[in-house]
């Protein structure tokens, strides 16, 4: 038993993180996300998410170059939490 849930809450929280882990999340980002806490590491350079505010092709193409595979997860978290564009999150999967 998970502390803090009931056998009831269980079952929806593990299909939640095997979701997490198929769409490329790090246990600590999971663990992060469930716990409400930051994984942040104050030693690394914060998180560029304006080439999320471009079209689906500018943002591919930003993708493409590479330049932002260190930061997939965060800008994934953006999108998602944000206009949640089929085709930007299919490119960000797509680089991982």
């Amino acid at each position: 038993m998970v502390e803090g849930l009931t056998s009831g809450e269980v079952r929806p929280v593990a299909k939640w993180v095997q979701s997490r882990l198929d769409a490329g999340s790090t246990p600590k980002s999971i663990r992060a996300q469930f716990y409400g806490t930051s994984d942040h590491d104050p030693t690394e350079a914060p998180v560029e998410t304006s080439v999320l505010e471009g079209s689906v092709k500018d943002v591919k193409a930003a993708l493409e170059s590479g330049a932002h595979d260190a930061q997939l997860d965060a800008l994934e978290a953006a999108e998602k939490g944000g206009k949640a564009r089929k085709g930007v999150l299919a490119a960000i999967t797509a680089r991982r």
